[in-house]
């Protein structure tokens, strides 16, 4: 029989009991499968550490929770970039090897089943800048020569920048990458020699590079001479000061003079032939491996005017007859050419018949101006008409002149006047 007399099931079993045990059988497999649905439902992320991460570092940021598989991803804020390593279902782990912005940032985590969990406030991103390279490596304590640039990563705008303990001016930071700095007009001058470069973001966290250059005393520049100097003349143009260096190149503006012979740490010789365009220009020093530095304002004057000897025919008046019989009677009195019958101004006419033509020789200046020149004799101009006194060994001589003036050569000299 299936069921004895006490009602059991094959003689080992009472039916009722075997009734309550496939019930419990069948509820606790319900249960367990409520109990791991429940559990899969329940992705959360509790915490994670550490709080500061380093950008760029490698850190890993480790998040504590519930619900997380081999597929579940996690991301930084907004960044797209998604990477995990799953440890266990209440810790994963993320890398941080992207240059993230400095910053506090939501984590937000993804399971496989396209659910998600986000936790607000989890991390900040600290930046700490990193210096590879300051250029130039020489620079000066003062002045225009004190500005450099500073080459690496993870530089905040703002930030600031000091070489040893002096901070220069920001003036540009380019790409979180590079920064041009410049000594500050109010700074006293920069500590000589080997200095430190710091750079410290607004964060406050700071890099050195030591020795990251050298300082060395501006060149000075206390005169120019000769000066000044007239035009189309060439010179040896003497520079002297102090800390002056062989290899430097000279400019007047944006004129360039050319390389400087170094005569001594205070005294620099370069070639120069007048040009009007360099008058009053202002003196500049290109450094060798180093910048250019305005050393001295308005250094050279160029007169617009060069002093030559000409000849000049001149048709004496009546008042320099009596000066020309006595300088025909010295033995001094000597010309190489007989006087000219040349026929005088319409002015004279009336007065003198076919007079002779004095030639001489007088120290004339050639002014130039744009476009034109003229010749000048004290200050009057020469020209064809023109009245003019001259004195010759001594006798003054007046009249009018009769030609245009001619250059003059060696073997033209005739009377030297003055």
């Amino acid at each position: 029989m299936i069921l004895d007399d006490r009602g059991r099931l094959f003689g080992w079993i009472n039916l009722l009991d075997l009734t309550a045990l496939s019930f419990l059988l069948i509820l606790a497999s319900s249960v367990g499968y409520a109990i791991r649905v429940s559990h899969r439902q329940m992705l959360q992320v509790f915490s994670v550490e550490p709080k500061h991460i380093v950008a760029g570092s490698g850190t890993r940021a480790m998040m504590k929770g519930t619900g997380f598989d081999e597929r579940t991803t996690a991301r930084l804020g907004d960044y797209n970039d998604q990477a995990s390593v799953f440890f266990d279902e209440s810790t994963i782990g993320l890398e941080i090897t992207g240059q993230y912005d400095p910053g506090i940032y939501r984590i937000i985590v993804h399971d496989g089943h396209g659910r998600y969990a986000a936790l607000p406030d989890a991390v900040e991103v600290i930046w700490v800048p990193q210096i590879s390279e300051v250029k130039p490596k020489i620079i000066y304590s003062a002045g225009e020569g004190a500005r450099i640039e500073i080459l690496g990563k993870f530089f905040t705008a703002p930030c600031s920048v000091r070489v040893g303990d002096r901070e220069l001016e920001v003036i540009n930071v380019t790409n979180h990458q590079q920064i041009a700095a410049q000594l500050k007009k109010e700074s006293f001058p920069l500590p000589l020699g080997e200095q430190a470069v710091t750079v410290i973001n607004s964060g406050g966290r700071s890099a050195t590079l030591k020795r990251g250059v050298t300082v060395l005393p501006p060149p000075e520049v206390r005169s120019v001479e000769p000066n000044p100097i007239s035009f189309g003349e060439t010179v040896d143009l003497f520079l002297r000061g102090n800390h002056l260096e062989k290899g430097t190149r000279v400019w007047l503006a944006q004129y360039p003079l050319g390389e400087a012979r170094a005569v001594s740490p205070e005294c620099l010789r370069i070639e120069v032939t007048a040009r009007p365009e360099l008058s009053r220009r202002d003196l500049i020093l290109e450094l060798p491996q180093g910048p250019k530095i305005t050393v001295l304002p308005e250094a050279l004057r160029v007169q617009n005017s060069a002093a030559v000897f000409m000849a000049v025919d001149i048709f004496p008046d009546e008042g320099s007859r009596s000066a020309l019989e006595l300088l025909q009677q010295l033995t001094t009195w000597r010309l190489k050419r007989p006087l000219r019958e040349m026929k005088p101004p319409k002015s004279d006419r009336k007065h003198v018949k076919n007079p002779p033509a004095v030639e001489v020789v007088l120290p004339v200046f050639v002014v130039i101006s744009p476009g034109k020149s003229r010749l000048e004799y004290r200050g009057k101009p020469l020209s064809v008409g023109s009245a003019i006194v001259v004195t010759v060994n001594g006798h003054k001589l007046s009249g009018t002149i009769a030609a245009e003036p001619f250059a003059l050569f060696t073997d033209d000299l005739l009377v030297g006047a003055q």
